[in-house]
């Protein structure tokens, strides 16, 4: 027996090593090649080979379980967006603001599990039990053996509600309302970030497009001066060194519509990420006409910069963290 032992342990190391020389090969066999997986129809991954030096070869395959990108919004094609209806989508779109409207649901649902507590709660249980004895008595030679069994049930229902507390229940409460205090106010800080953004790139995209038509007039005020000035060499008035200073006007107005193009398209994307959709959207965005401020907004600058402080998301929050358990029945 001590001899079967023997030859088990000294089969052992080769067997491990024929296990770990098999999974190797589902890892790259050169530093110097990528890997490439196989997989078999049910999208296992399977022992591969290092893949060829060919363009294709540095490529993953495609992974057909993942999910696809949740669809973009249909925009009109005649249809010229403003200002408003673009924060109107971004609201919508934005994966920001369905992540902060998540969070104070999941804060709202948390105080609604905090007040049960005050709730009344009714239990019932049903207990049910089955009894058998066997016995067997002998005395002067005679013998009775005997079997008895028996079974009940119980059924009850109590009742239970918290009359008072002693402030034990009360804690969790305060903490879950000042909780969802707090989740309230950062689902109203996303969606003045939100709007925010998209205002700050939709002037930014407007400004853009009027240097865009700043510098289409100005390549075509240039090539109208390189014509005349063409027009004058033709005619024996004109010198080739204004014909060549014309000339070089109008290829520095081309490169600065070139620029201005450039920057339009990459404010358009900047808008089209804050809004929180593809960039390959297209849309039309309106031109905002000239409006003024809002009387509320030209009073002293002691007032503005105070309800400023007074409505800004992490003062409110900060406010909320000093004040909000003592404050349990207002919002804070």
């Amino acid at each position: 027996m001590r001899h079967h032992k023997v030859i088990l342990s000294a089969l052992l190391p080769f067997l491990l090593a024929g296990c770990a020389t098999s999974a190797l090969k589902l890892a790259p066999s050169r530093p110097d090649r990528p890997w490439k997986p196989d997989t078999n129809a049910a999208g296992e991954i399977q022992p591969g080979e290092p893949a060829s030096e060919s363009a294709d070869g540095y490529v993953l395959p495609s992974n057909a379980s993942l999910s696809p990108a949740p669809p973009a919004p249909v925009f009109k094609s005649d249809h010229r967006y403003t200002l408003a209806e673009l924060i109107d989508i971004a609201e919508q779109s934005n994966p920001a603001t369905r992540i902060a409207w998540d969070s104070a649901r999941n804060a709202a649902l948390s105080v609604g599990v905090a007040e049960s507590t005050y709730l009344p709660r009714v239990t019932a249980s049903v207990v049910a039990g089955y009894h058998v004895a066997h016995g067997h008595d002998s005395a002067l030679g005679f013998s009775a053996d005997g079997d008895n069994s028996a079974s009940g049930t119980i059924s009850a229902i109590s009742a239970e509600w918290l009359l008072f507390d002693f402030r034990q229940a009360g804690s969790p409460r305060r903490s879950s309302t000042t909780s969802l205090h707090w989740r309230d106010i950062a689902f109203t800080a996303a969606h003045q970030q939100v709007i925010h953004s998209v205002s700050v790139a939709y002037l930014h995209m407007r400004r853009r497009k009027s240097r865009v038509d700043v510098a289409d007039r100005s390549l075509k005020n240039a090539e109208a001066v390189e014509a005349a000035a063409q027009a004058r060499y033709k005619h024996g008035v004109g010198t080739v060194i204004e014909t060549a200073q014309t000339h070089q006007v109008t290829a520095q107005a081309h490169l600065a519509q070139v620029q201005a193009d450039g920057g339009a398209e990459n404010s358009r994307v900047a808008l089209l990420s804050a809004m929180g959709i593809s960039p390959l959207a297209v849309l039309k965005i309106a031109t905002p006409n000239n409006q003024v401020l809002s009387p509320v907004a030209l009073g002293s600058a002691d007032k503005i910069v105070s309800d400023a402080l007074a409505r800004r998301p992490d003062m409110l929050a900060a406010y909320c963290g000093t004040k909000g358990q003592r404050r349990e029945h207002s919002r804070c």
